[in-house]
């Protein structure tokens, strides 16, 4: 009868062994100790990313905002990360008017604004931008106009982005209207 006798391995196939172990635990090893942290700023673009792998949910919150107000006190449209939206609803001879201001609760924020406004056969633009904007300075966004749409984005120290797209709309029996989609914070 013969006898079965293990053998060791020979040493290639030990230290193919060893690789092959050192491979397959270093990923999972890596991926519990390196976390958000530990990437620097801009270190992942777009090429980085495979097409349709993020999503817009996955990068940051959307909220999205409707507010039917009456005349009376300003009342908050959307809060977010540091920027404030209020609507108040003025009376303006014999119309109601939105009257859409935006604060910040932090000094030295940033925003920009683009509004378009008026009707379709005559629309009016208009952008404005404040590198410096304060507590103490409230941003008028619908210029004085009954019915408008546009963008504002704000930042803030620390890296904190929010991108707002609204509208308004206010008339003669109609109550005054905010509306749109918040994306950041």
């Amino acid at each position: 009868m013969r006898s079965t006798r293990l053998r060791l391995p020979s040493p290639a196939m030990m230290v193919a062994l060893l690789a092959l172990f050192v491979a397959l635990t270093g990923g999972a090893y890596a991926a519990a100790k390196i976390g958000a942290a530990d990437i620097k700023l801009n270190a992942v673009r777009s090429k980085h990313i495979k097409a349709k792998e993020v999503k817009l949910t996955d990068l940051a919150p959307v909220r999205k905002f409707r507010r039917v107000v009456f005349p009376g006190p300003a009342q908050t449209v959307l809060r977010l990360a540091g920027l404030e939206v209020t609507l108040v609803c003025a009376i303006d001879g014999i119309n109601q008017r939105a009257q859409l201001t935006a604060r910040t609760t932090v000094d030295n924020a940033y925003v920009d604004l683009g509004v378009v406004s008026g009707t379709q056969a005559s629309p009016v633009s208009f952008w404005t931008g404040n590198s410096d904007f304060d507590v103490s300075e409230p941003l008028d966004i619908d210029q004085n106009r009954f019915t408008g749409r546009g963008t504002l984005v704000y930042s803030r120290a620390g890296g904190q982005v929010v991108s707002v797209t609204l509208g308004w709309f206010s008339g003669l029996i109609t109550p005054c209207q905010a509306h749109g989609v918040a994306l950041g914070g």
